[in-house]
């Protein structure tokens, strides 16, 4: 529990609070470093929809409850693989098992939370067409952090890396983006704000193909700077914890 919650900040197991200034300070810089990479996606992204956002102010209000529901679901899913992993439950013989599982709870839970948050939508705003919006843009958002949920760790793992070694930062970036350009793509869409002209833009513009590029040489970086001993998840076999009870006083 203690690698799998220092992992998905990011830190090794040997980083504790009185580790010296130098070496945690490196240590914690790469993947702050990742995270401002990646933070540049989604601000690209948010960025190319500037239009509609500003003739649909309504947007920047709930573009954080879409990010933010898809990524605390995408954490869930990837906390239960790390731990899969970890103990030998999950594998190339059921991966595919465990993302069709995930994809369907995520399906059901998107549908119900777009559900609720749609007429909350509605009785704010007033607007059935930002209602369906949110409603599609949830669920689509959800069954994609599953996906990354599921993915990241396998990914990671198949590359010989530590898979609880900042996939929170992975999941963060993609949910976030991919959040942003659903939510703000389908308002586009749907709502009529503009549409031709931003998709012709995003079609041209070569700074929206350059910014992966920058994100995947950081992300490259990092994981050949933080590279750890394959023993602590590549392992076949699970190594269970032994509970021993407490001596009585």
């Amino acid at each position: 529990a203690e690698h799998q919650a220092l992992g998905a900040a990011g830190l090794g197991e040997d980083e504790d609070l009185f580790s010296p200034v130098w070496r945690a300070m490196r240590r914690r810089l790469v993947w702050l470093f990742v995270n401002l990479c990646t933070a540049f996606i989604a601000a690209n992204v948010v960025g190319k929809f500037e239009g509609t956002i500003d003739k649909l102010v309504a947007l920047a209000v709930l573009m954080p409850m879409v990010a933010g529901l898809g990524g605390n679901a995408g954490t869930q899913v990837l906390a239960l693989t790390i731990r899969g992993l970890a103990l030998g439950q999950v594998g190339a013989s059921n991966v595919l098992i465990l993302l069709w599982k995930e994809l369907r709870v995520a399906l059901f839970n998107g549908l119900l939370m777009g559900a609720v948050l749609g007429l909350i939508v509605f009785a704010w705003f007033r607007n059935p067409g930002l209602s369906l919006v949110i409603f599609v843009a949830l669920t689509v958002n959800l069954l994609l952090a599953a996906m990354v949920g599921v993915t990241i760790p396998l990914l990671l793992r198949r590359m010989g890396f530590d898979p609880a070694l900042g996939s929170g930062i992975f999941l963060t970036a993609l949910t976030d983006s991919l959040g942003f350009f659903t939510f703000l793509g389908l308002a586009t869409l749907v709502l009529g704000v503009g549409a031709l002209q931003i998709m012709l833009d995003l079609g041209n513009d070569e700074d929206w193909f350059a910014s992966p590029l920058i994100v995947a040489l950081a992300i490259v970086a990092a994981l050949g700077i933080s590279r750890v001993k394959p023993s602590l998840y590549l392992s076949s076999t699970a190594h269970p914890i032994s509970h021993k009870p407490a001596m009585a006083r």
